[in-house]
């Protein structure tokens, strides 16, 4: 997936993100009135802690944040679902 990835300066090398750091960068951009969203960020990174380094860099753990996105940002109407879907496409 694209999205997981991006490229290291020093010498181009494409590198897949680690999808519990990208969670909590999200969770930070989320209002606290969408209590539901940020309980379902919580409990994805929660579970993460039992994820083998390499899984969270893969489609394993990506497809599920996914689909947790998908049921919360259902536009780009507001600025903080904008500065979510850029951070998710890896422009912040």
């Amino acid at each position: 997936m694209e999205h997981t990835t991006e490229y290291n300066n020093t010498n181009n090398v494409k590198e897949y993100r680690d999808v519990r750091i990208i969670a909590k960068r999200i969770l930070n951009q989320i209002p606290s009135e969408e209590t539901h969203f940020i309980n379902a960020v919580n409990k994805f990174i929660s579970d993460c802690e039992y994820y083998a380094p390499e899984v969270l860099k893969g489609s394993d753990s990506w497809i599920p944040f996914t689909n947790i996105l998908h049921i919360y940002i259902r536009s780009e109407s507001d600025e903080w679902q904008k500065n979510i879907i850029k951070i998710y496409m890896g422009y912040e």
